[in-house]
């Protein structure tokens, strides 16, 4: 009838979440451009720069899995293989990278922790609501951005912050949770926390194997509390 609004395509409307999926394993790449910029020179420099760049992709992908997810929900309402699509992308990117740069001796428990943080911020969207996941997608990206910058840049022009304000720190960062478990040498990776100067102060290692398992944990518990909500709420 003249002035009604055309239906939307049906196509359209199961692409778009497909798309979205895409385009979170795309933005989790992003944080391989160091190494593709590290390949393009040449020499010695650029063999050396090659590790760096592919601790520098773990902490892309540390600060952006949850707030991915947790944008996802909002695009993807109910569970989806589709899901899946974003950490398969992260894991075909830590493949390539590896072609260049060893991996880090127990780079399967950081990508347990990774998928475990991914799916809690699913469960956190889905409980959320779709109406509230970009602003929490926003605010967990600020938050977890935050987490692993702060131990390193919480000092003064080149004053390195308090010992125990760093350990602190180190310790709630989803960055340490990753690579800890993966098995880098996050307290004295000089790429990242060169001004830390973490012999200051003793500290333990994450332990990988229960990071990783707590954080499968976590992420299952935040999926099946949104799903059980949104079934007693249908």
């Amino acid at each position: 009838m003249p002035g009604e609004l055309p239906s939307p395509d049906p196509r359209r409307m199961h692409a778009w979440p497909k798309a979205c999926c895409l385009l979170a394993g795309l933005f989790g790449l992003l944080g391989l451009l160091p190494l593709a910029q590290a390949l393009l020179e040449s020499g010695p420099a650029a063999r050396q720069a090659a590790p760096h760049a592919l601790v520098a992709h773990l902490v892309w992908l540390a600060v952006s899995a949850a707030p991915l997810g947790i944008w996802l929900s909002g695009e993807v309402l109910h569970v989806s293989p589709w899901l899946c699509v974003p950490p398969v992308c992260w894991a075909a990117g830590a493949l390539a990278a590896a072609q260049h740069a060893r991996l880090p001796p127990t780079m399967w428990l950081g990508a347990l922790v990774l998928v475990g943080l991914y799916a809690t911020g699913l469960g956190i969207g889905w409980w959320l609501g779709r109406a509230r996941s970009a602003a929490a997608a926003g605010l967990g990206c600020f938050l977890t951005a935050v987490l692993a910058i702060l131990p390193a840049r919480a000092g003064l022009g080149e004053r390195a912050p308090a010992p125990g304000f760093a350990r602190s720190a180190l310790e709630f960062s989803p960055a340490t949770w990753v690579l800890e478990s993966a098995g880098v040498d996050w307290m004295r990776h000089a790429f990242v926390y060169g001004r830390l100067e973490s012999d200051r102060f003793e500290r333990a290692p994450v332990d990988g194997k229960l990071a990783g398992t707590l954080a499968c944990v976590l992420g299952c518990a935040a999926l099946a509390a949104s799903r059980l909500r949104a079934r007693r709420a249908s």
